[in-house]
């Protein structure tokens, strides 16, 4: 029973504790990380989320330990939702801009809405 009990004791001393005023950072990263992970399908949500769940889990961190299981999946969520919402971001963007027939639908949608064409538009305000 001695040896349980000493094994258990070195069992939990290698888990790295989470600090009683770090734990709402650490709970904080892991759900903005998982934010950012589902919100990455409409882009430029994700990319704040993701940014912050970074930032409460580097707020955690102190010098010669380790950061709890929590953080590094709230950092690991959160740098694959930043990476895909900016990845959908710029791949959008790119889409919108050189496909012929996104630019006919954004001209017509301009002509509904301010009876002028895009270009139209966009030189009155430049």
């Amino acid at each position: 029973m001695d040896y349980n009990q000493n094994q258990n004791n070195e069992m939990n001393q290698n888990i790295p504790q989470i600090d009683p005023k770090y734990r709402g950072l650490s709970i904080a990263s892991m759900v903005c990380g998982i934010c950012s992970l589902v919100l990455c399908c409409t882009g430029l949500l994700s990319i704040p989320a993701g940014a912050l769940g970074i930032l409460f889990a580097l707020l955690t961190r102190k010098r010669g330990q380790r950061m709890n299981n929590m953080c590094v999946a709230g950092i690991w969520l959160s740098c694959v939702g930043l990476a895909l919402g900016i990845f959908i971001t710029v791949s959008s963007i790119v889409t919108v801009f050189t496909d012929p027939s996104y630019m006919n639908m954004l001209d017509q949608m301009y002509q509904q809405m301010y009876g002028v064409d895009m270009e139209e538009f966009w030189q009155s305000y430049l």
